[in-house]
Formats: structure tokens, C-alpha cells, sequence
């Protein structure tokens, strides 16, 4: 068993451990590998086969995972640790990576099936919760957990947050509405006509918000447009103060 010294390029070494820890661009990554005369390196197989013995059943379904451990990928890897030629143990890393990347990962799924079910639906507004309808769509991606294609587990996860998104915090959009009065608040003639033209148009579209709240994203985006359109009013009487002080200084 050989280190990183086998290798010419210990980059290209760095890369393909990289790769194998992803799962994707191993076949790309081995063929850059280039050996130092006479060594027949085992190292990267040997993380392969660690980063194998990791992987977790219950992260992936019963029966892809039933046809990984069938298959015993990681005894075959074993046994390549002895082999004499680069090549065969290259093939050994391809094996086992190909095996790995056949597996089905539900660990995403599951988090958010879990994650769904611990919402409170009093911390929603009604509308959002109704529109989100969260309850329904997590149980429904439940099906995927016995998916045979990984992109089918991938999308369940992306209806349930999808229907997340659609939710609206009671908080936010409480926020929102003592924005909007605290803005309110302020007085037109203390301000440039253009920064206040920019506060009111703000505030304007915060109320059509709060009015028919779209999603969280919504509400958000109007809250930080009348903070930021608050933060960039200018007070013509302050700046003209400051510059009569500052003229005062020259004099």
C-alpha cells in the first residue's frame, strides 16, 4: 500500500478521493492519475472501500440497498488490494464507486417528511397553510421512499419544499404590517422628493402584500424594501446643517 508519493501529480490524487467521497466524476478523475515507475498504489482504493464501509441502510432504500450488499462490492474491493497491476485495482475503485452511485439515498427524503411533520400550523397564516396544504404533500412523498430511480426521491423532496415556500410566518407578516405604520409615521416634508417617492412606493407594495401575502419569499422581499428605502431616505434640513458646520471649519 502506496501513499500519495506513488502518485505523480498528488492533486490528481486529492481529486479523485474528492470524487469518490461525491460519487460522480470517478471515471474522469482516475484516468488523469499518473504513477511513479514500478508502484502499484493502493491508496485510493482503500478509501473507497472506508468510504463504503460508512454508508449507512437506512439512508437508502430496502431494495437497493439489499442488491449493494448482494452484490458484495466492497469484498471484491477488498480482494483487489492484493492485485499486481494499476489497472486492476483502478477497476476495483470503478466497481465499487459504480455500485455506490446504484444506491437509492432517501436520507434527504426522510429529513424532510420529518421536518414537514413538525410544523405548527399556528404559526402560518391560515391562507398559506391551506395553499401549502403540507400535511397531504409529505405523506404523499412518503411513496418515493420505495423509489427505484434516485430522481424520482429528489423530486418528492422538492414538492414538499415547494409547498413549504408557499407558507407565510403570522410573525413576518406582522413585521411587515408595523413596518409599513412605523414608516407611515414618518413626515413627507422632512425628506428629498425622490427618496421619499422611493419609501412610498415601498410601503405601497408592502400593503399589497400583506393584502394577498404570495408566499414567505413575498414577504420578506417586502419588509427589506421599506428598511432599505427608510435607510436611504435624506433629510435635506440635517444635510444642509452639516454643511453650514462644515463650512464654518473652513472659515
Amino acid at each position: 500500500l502506496y501513499g500519495v508519493s506513488a502518485y505523480a501529480d498528488a492533486a490528481v490524487y486529492a481529486e479523485v478521493v474528492k470524487a469518490i467521497a461525491a460519487g460522480t466524476g470517478i471515471d474522469e478523475a482516475i484516468a488523469k492519475l499518473t504513477y511513479a515507475e514500478g508502484f502499484v498504489s493502493t491508496t485510493i482504493l482503500a478509501v473507497a472501500i472506508a468510504d463504503a464501509e460508512d454508508l449507512s441502510k437506512d439512508d437508502y432504500t430496502a431494495a437497493s440497498w439489499e442488491a449493494f450488499t448482494a452484490a458484495k462490492p466492497i469484498d471484491a474491493a477488498k480482494a483487489a488490494l492484493a492485485a499486481t497491476a494499476q489497472a486492476d485495482v483502478d477497476a476495483a475503485v470503478k466497481a465499487l464507486a459504480d455500485a455506490k452511485a446504484a444506491l437509492v439515498d432517501i436520507s434527504a427524503l426522510n429529513a424532510a417528511i420529518e421536518a414537514a411533520g413538525k410544523l405548527v400550523e399556528a404559526d402560518y397564516t391560515a391562507a398559506s397553510w391551506t395553499a401549502a396544504n403540507i400535511a397531504a404533500v409529505a405523506e404523499a412523498a412518503k411513496a418515493a421512499l420505495t423509489a427505484t430511480a434516485q430522481a424520482d426521491v429528489d423530486a418528492a423532496v422538492k414538492t414538499i419544499e415547494d409547498a413549504k415556500a408557499l407558507l407565510v410566518t403570522v410573525s413576518s407578516l406582522d413585521a411587515l404590517s408595523t413596518a409599513i405604520a412605523e414608516a407611515e409615521k414618518l413626515v413627507e416634508a422632512d425628506y428629498t422628493a425622490a427618496t421619499w417617492a422611493a419609501l412610498k412606493a415601498a410601503v405601497d407594495a408592502a400593503k399589497a402584500v400583506v393584502a394577498a401575502p404570495a408566499n414567505q419569499a413575498a414577504v420578506d422581499a417586502a419588509a427589506k424594501a421599506i428598511a432599505d428605502a427608510k435607510a436611504a431616505l435624506i433629510n435635506p434640513s440635517a444635510l444642509n446643517a452639516a454643511i453650514a458646520e462644515a463650512e464654518k471649519l473652513v472659515e
